[in-house]
């Protein structure tokens, strides 16, 4: 079973209350602490599931009088004792973590780790957090010039990601356009002189600040409308792009919202508008557009 059959797995068991993989090692480990530290602990990890993500050391604070610094150690000194007394119901998830990043090259975006650990629930997320920080082996990272939100192995080689991200980079601007996984990994290995691992680049543009994937699975510049189309006008050029054929404008809108290529609903009166303004689309028939391009 591949990795991402598991993560849907996991995520009907977490969605329809089976069971807490994450959550439960979690449990075992605050039974170790005086009621407050425990509560603290939940706050600051959401390991109730209250919110999107676990509360502030400022607003713990003033729940409890103290400052947000006296919260901070009360939680270092609570991850210590745990690590000094060594968490034995954490060993599955660690190794569950260990593993997933090392299938991955070290390194993989949170949101996506989170998914295909099939953490799903708010809770279960914070319990992963509380993994990440109690256990060494793993270190955030937060967002920068290359790296989105992610979590890689202690001794992930930054400078080598770096690298390979920048010649990603390189490659997609000279290209001008969107392509497949194997043709950015040809190309990498190309200029690099050795083969990379499919799974490990994939992982690192998952990761990466600039590049990403469309609902299309072609990767590009996140700057691009093909990637990130954020007008009617560019989501209708994507679809037309990938379909490969004259359509009428309400089936655009319908594989706008099939392909997921908005948050919102797609409305095929303002599809239509788009694509009468617009040179880059032309009228073939009633109500039916292509790609002008095509004409050429």
């Amino acid at each position: 079973m591949n990795v991402m059959c598991m993560a849907r797995e996991n995520v009907q068991n977490f969605s329809s209350g089976r069971g807490r993989f994450f959550g439960s090692g979690v449990d075992e480990v605050l039974n170790l602490f005086p009621n407050r530290t425990q509560d603290i602990l939940r706050s600051r990890y959401n390991l109730e599931g209250s919110f999107k993500r676990g509360r502030t050391l400022e607003a713990i604070g003033r729940q409890y009088g103290v400052t947000r610094e006296r919260v901070r150690q009360i939680i270092q000194c609570a991850m210590k004792v745990a690590r000094d007394k060594g968490a034995k119901s954490l060993d599955s998830a660690i190794e569950r973590i260990d593993n997933h990043l090392t299938e991955q090259g070290g390194i993989f975006a949170k949101e996506m780790l989170f998914e295909n650990l099939g953490a799903k629930t708010f809770d279960e997320r914070g319990a992963v957090d509380f993994v990440l920080d109690y256990c060494d082996k793993f270190t955030l990272l937060s967002p920068g010039r290359y790296v989105t939100h992610a979590v890689a192995h202690k001794d992930f080689n930054h400078d080598v990601y770096q690298e390979i991200i920048q010649e990603a980079e390189m490659i997609l601007s000279d290209m001008k356009r969107p392509t497949q996984l194997p043709s950015l990994q040809k190309k990498l290995t190309k200029k690099r002189g050795e083969e990379m691992n499919t799974k490990h680049l994939e992982s690192y543009l998952i990761s990466s600040a600039t590049i990403d994937r469309n609902p299309l699975n072609e990767w590009g510049m996140m700057s691009w409308g093909d990637i990130r189309p954020k007008s009617s006008g560019q989501r209708a050029y994507l679809v037309l792009r990938h379909f490969k054929r004259p359509m009428h404008f309400t089936e655009i809108a319908q594989k706008i919202n099939d392909l997921g290529l908005s948050s919102r609903r797609s409305n095929p009166q303002t599809v239509h508008n788009e694509l009468i303004k617009s040179p880059l689309f032309a009228l073939t028939g009633r109500g039916i557009y292509e790609l002008s391009a095509w004409k050429k």
